[in-house]
């Protein structure tokens, strides 16, 4: 039984091609939906890391309905891992399964690491609410320095990052790799897609 305000994400399936991705969903009451694009990896499930779960659980708390999902050939997502083409596909199925459960014309996008090239690729490819990276890579800098509409790259206080486009935003207490400091960062994040 699921009780009132208990937080309780619904595995859901996602076509891309002739493919069926794994996701997890949760309503929210308010706009924007949030897309959350995870790493790439080699095996495992990358929706299932603490950094991806984290978001999705900050963007619950201020109600936005939330997605993350695993690219194919990882977790229980059918096919095998394909590579940037493949995994911008799996989020493009993604972002018009989130549209088209929310009936949205739009949503927020939320890169984490490596997944903020995807999500660079979904926001220049369709309109989104907002564009977050989460401790991306440095060396994605002058590219996400193109990024389209409402940006804005979040890292720990110590972490490099060269350029002033995006907007930085530096969480206190936290790590490079956010193992600390995980809570900021998920309010922090949230708040960001909140403003719109």
């Amino acid at each position: 039984m699921v009780l009132p305000d208990q937080y309780l994400e619904r595995a859901t399936i996602i076509a891309s091609g002739e493919l069926c991705l794994e996701g997890l969903y949760h309503r929210g009451r308010h706009a924007p939906p949030v897309l959350i694009v995870p790493p790439p990896a080699e095996r495992g499930s990358p929706m299932d890391l603490p950094l991806v779960a984290e978001l999705a659980w900050a963007c619950h708390r201020a109600d936005h309905p939330t997605l993350r999902f695993n690219p194919r050939g990882l977790g229980a997502s059918q096919g095998a891992p394909g590579g940037a083409g493949a995994r911008v596909a799996d989020a493009v199925a993604a972002l018009d399964a989130l549209l088209e459960t929310e009936r949205a014309a739009e949503a927020a996008v939320v890169g984490v690491g490596a997944g903020a090239e995807v999500a660079l690729a979904l926001g220049r490819a369709r309109p989104c609410a907002a564009l977050s990276f989460v401790a991306p890579p440095a060396e994605l800098a002058p590219a996400l320095a193109g990024a389209p509409g409402r940006c804005r790259v979040f890292v720990a206080v110590e972490a490099a990052w060269p350029g002033e486009r995006p907007e930085v935003e530096r969480i206190d207490g936290a790590d490079p790799a956010f193992l600390r400091g995980l809570p900021a960062l998920g309010h922090a994040v949230a708040a960001f897609i909140s403003r719109g």
